[in-house]
């Protein structure tokens, strides 16, 4: 029986590490906008459900592609993977750099309810995870909006939202699997899941997985976000 080994990827943090805030990233931070991260929460959340196998889930994944075209991503497309399972939705900013490893953003934007394939019940999932695809959303709006003012990144940046993640990651390793096929150059890939959960004792927090991660990767991500945020984030 064939099975693929996942091997852990590496990854040098010491070129991206800073000890100053870079005034670019600085206005990136700054031009994200939490009014529009709730709308289109809300939007998503209207869906009756976001299940990877319904209609409304497909129509889901229908109305971020539609968002990601008005945003200006570039080559914006629903990638269909396995049978009666709603597609995952792919674009990309292109990079200064044409050969340089793209970087990837990504999140699920399949929601469940009580069971995995229970199409009918209600499952609006406004954290899990409508408030990462949201989020991604709003990164792309940021970027664009950069791009119009002559600010452009080196490398390209493909945005992605996920299905199937409920049912077992099967999204996600489906673009795993063509970015390999193609060949495809990776930097590295951020993942935004549920980070619309605040606790009571920590309602500011940002939360970062600790396991299957890359985690010099983490590590850089975390201390950027203190840089740019603040310690106490």
């Amino acid at each position: 029986m064939h099975s693929e080994r996942i091997v852990r990827a590496s990854f040098d943090a010491s070129k991206y590490a800073r000890a100053e805030p870079d005034p670019l990233v600085k206005e990136f931070v700054e031009s994200l906008n939490e009014e529009r991260i709730k709308e289109g929460v809300e939007k998503l959340a209207a869906f009756h459900t976001r299940n990877s196998l319904s209609v409304d889930g497909r129509n889901a994944g229908v109305w971020i592609k539609e968002r990601a075209e008005e945003l200006g991503c570039e080559n914006v497309r629903l990638m269909d993977y396995r049978n009666n399972y709603i597609p995952n939705v792919v674009c990309e900013v292109k990079g200064r750099t044409a050969d340089a490893a793209q970087v990837v953003v990504g999140a699920h934007y399949d929601s469940r309810s009580t069971g995995l394939t229970n199409v009918t019940q209600r499952a609006p999932g406004a954290d899990d995870n409508a408030s990462g695809s949201a989020s991604i959303l709003e990164m792309l709006r940021v970027v664009k909006e950069l791009s119009v003012k002559g600010i452009h990144f080196q490398r390209t940046i493909m945005f992605a939202w996920f299905s199937g993640e409920e049912q077992g990651l099967y999204g996600s390793e489906a673009l795993a699997k063509d970015l390999k096929k193609r060949g495809a150059k990776v930097e590295a890939m951020l993942n935004l899941d549920m980070i619309g959960f605040p606790q009571k004792s920590a309602p500011q927090a940002l939360w970062w997985d600790s396991d299957g991660v890359t985690r010099n990767l983490t590590d850089l991500g975390i201390s950027l976000t203190k840089l740019y945020l603040g310690e106490g984030t």
